[in-house]
């Protein structure tokens, strides 16, 4: 489904990927961009696999569809997290909820880790992955394998573009290791951007060269809004920001769509930067802009709540 919006007197058009589900055997559980990344898992032959071994954040959206991937397979998930908030233990909501009601083991092992001089993902790669039947999928999906629900999702917003007779589209969602983005300018014929939410954009150029070295397979980077000493206002994944809070109002109160509060803030802040900067001087905006919403509202569950105690 593809939804056209106004923000800010900008019309452009929103993917509404967040609705799109993945079902087995008639059971649905994995929804939006993690679905699309974790398509391959869900219908390969993996007879021989009964573990999954993955890490990142104890509230990730990866977490939760990774338990949904394990619960429809049959598998065991080992997910291990730097560190689990005391809150979080005591009161589990969003996504960490979910995934142990979905029986996910989610462990902590920063300060092991730590103490091996190890980063989290090295710890895991060396500690807990082994043997034919676990399968090992790195944070965030960042993986060839999710080349084939992205492919997927490439294809339809192109037979979509192609139907409408969209002139000039360009895609724009917000990254985190960058895997979709990439997949989709891999296989799209037009110009795919993004905006770095975890780590710099060196750090997201990064990402993109261990998925592909092909130049041309690298989306084009957006940033925010520059200070006023000129330099791009910098953002630390997972910290709160006022204006984050209030642009996410804004677009439900506007385009009537509840998006997530992790990513979907700095992609939208880097939109509006970059229509800005597109019609300064009284140019017209000559392009069709397509923003993918990816899901992952669950997680608002938990960030919701360190907003309100942010601006009360």
């Amino acid at each position: 489904m593809v939804q056209e919006v106004v923000f800010r007197g900008i019309s452009l058009f929103v993917k509404r990927d967040d609705l799109f589900l993945l079902e087995s055997n008639g059971e649905l559980g994995l929804s939006g961009n993690k679905a699309r990344k974790l398509h391959h898992y869900l219908t390969a032959d993996l007879s021989e696999i009964s573990r999954i071994v993955s890490y990142g954040s104890a509230q990730s959206n990866m977490l939760y569809s990774l338990s949904c991937l394990a619960r429809l397979r049959g598998w065991r998930l080992d997910f291990y997290a730097d560190h689990i908030a005391d809150d979080l233990v005591k009161n589990p909501r969003g996504n960490y909820a979910a995934a142990i009601a979905n029986g996910a083991q989610i462990h902590s092992v920063g300060e092991l880790a730590r103490a091996n001089q190890q980063s989290l993902c090295d710890y895991v790669e060396k500690n807990k992955v082994g043997g034919s039947s676990t399968l090992y999928i790195p944070e965030g999906g960042r993986s060839a394998f999710a080349e084939l629900g992205l492919k997927e999702l490439a294809a339809e917003i192109n037979a979509w573009v192609v139907e409408n007779e969209i002139s000039n589209p360009k895609i724009i969602l917000p990254s985190g290791t960058g895997t979709s983005a990439l997949y989709l300018q891999k296989h799209l014929p037009f110009d795919v951007l993004t905006c770095a939410c975890v780590g710099s954009a060196d750090y997201l150029r990064q990402q993109f060269l261990k998925l592909s070295e092909e130049l041309e397979h690298h989306p084009t980077m957006l940033f925010p809004p520059a200070d006023s000493e000129g330099n791009a206002k910098k953002y630390h994944f997972g910290k709160c920001y006022p204006e984050f809070y209030a642009i996410w109002q804004e677009l439900e109160q506007e385009t009537g769509i509840c998006f997530e509060l992790l990513y979907d803030p700095q992609g939208w802040i880097c939109l509006t930067e970059y229509v800005r900067q597109k019609t300064s001087e009284g140019k017209v905006l000559d392009e069709s802009l397509i923003y993918i919403h990816q899901g992952g509202i669950l997680g608002n569950e938990s960030m919701l709540p360190r907003y309100r105690r942010l601006i009360s």
